[in-house]
């Protein structure tokens, strides 16, 4: 059986999330903005890694 190796783009871990740079609130409007941003980016990355497996047959889906 060959090996497979998935994307390494779908293979990077998720970075930290950023700090607000302070307390007020239009810092903490964009902080929020950008951890969205960044939630949405791995969460994305992580569905193409779940794609990859269950397209090449390593992987079963279950709920």
């Amino acid at each position: 059986m060959p090996i497979l190796t998935p994307p390494a783009a779908d293979m990077e871990p998720c970075g930290p999330l950023p700090p607000p740079a302070s307390g007020m609130i239009g810092d903490l409007l964009t902080n929020h903005i950008a951890v969205a941003k960044a939630y949405h980016q791995c969460k994305d990355r992580h569905r193409g890694l779940i794609d990859w497996l269950e397209a090449t047959g390593n992987a079963v889906r279950v709920r």
